[in-house]
């Protein structure tokens, strides 16, 4: 298989596309970190050509809050552009494909993430709080590993979001997020995650783009990774609600979804 980030990109692009699985590159290639994010790169690039859209920010994994810590410790992927979803909608997904959704919060950050040292300089620079039901599909079939995961985009698929808070509330409250699947209670792991907490993730997320020649941008929404865990796999005909308290709330139904086009936004 060919190590190149353009040519391995194009595979997971043609994947994105047609809703195939591949195999996991790590079963013939050894990529290091670096490489994985320049596949991820290119990766990306390659929906926002498609789409005549930039990306919308950035989501996080492996993050430890007052939950389980992730499998592979922290790692980033980007929001592709065109798949955010307005709060109650309604999103057609495959019957086939195993999609989840997880319970996050969202930030938007300001110009000012730019000249951020510290978690108080974080404080200024965020906007808004949002909560988040982020889906999650990957686009390969077997056990990843991180460098698989990178390049994967992290499995991003889709934002859906709710209602934005403007008023910043006290850096240390924490939200922890109650589910309902189609009014029921599912089983899952809450964490519970404050802004105090995901400003130090914000700062390293701004060191790790920083190697890579790359910045924060301003305007962009930032996730804090996931509060519920395992991700919730999602069936046709749900319908799934997020409450974070302070009317954080953010909810979802999903529909069966026959096409396998690209134009499908799932």
């Amino acid at each position: 298989m060919n190590k190149d980030p353009h040519n391995l990109a194009g595979l997971l692009f043609e994947a994105y596309a047609s809703r195939k699985k591949l195999p996991v590159f790590s079963r013939r290639l050894n990529l290091s970190t670096e490489d994985a994010y320049a596949v991820q790169a290119s990766f990306v690039k390659q929906v926002e050509a498609y789409t005549k859209k930039s990306s919308l920010g950035y989501k996080i994994g492996g993050c430890s809050y007052k939950g389980e810590k992730g499998k592979f410790g922290f790692h980033y992927g980007q929001l592709v552009p065109a798949n955010l979803y307005a709060n109650n909608s309604s999103i057609g997904i495959p019957e086939e494909e195993e999609i989840c959704a997880e319970a996050e919060i969202g930030l938007y950050l300001n110009e000012r993430i730019h000249s951020v040292f510290c978690p108080d300089d974080v404080f200024m620079a965020i906007d808004a709080v949002v909560p988040v039901l982020e889906l999650t599909r990957t686009r390969f079939s077997g056990d990843r590993t991180l460098s698989d995961t990178i390049c994967d985009n992290a499995a991003h698929l889709a934002v859906v979001t709710g209602s934005a808070l403007p008023c910043l509330p006290d850096p240390d409250l924490e939200f922890s997020p109650i589910i309902t699947i189609n009014s029921a209670y599912p089983e899952y792991r809450r964490g519970s995650a404050s802004i105090r907490m995901m400003a130090d993730y914000i700062l390293l997320l701004k060191d790790e783009l920083q190697k890579r020649s790359t910045l924060i941008r301003p305007g962009c929404l930032f996730l804090s990774g996931t509060l519920s865990r395992p991700s919730l796999k999602l069936r046709p005909d749900d319908s799934v609600m997020a409450d974070f308290g302070n009317s954080l709330i953010v909810s979802a139904h999903f529909q069966c979804l026959y096409s396998h086009s690209i134009s499908d936004k799932i």
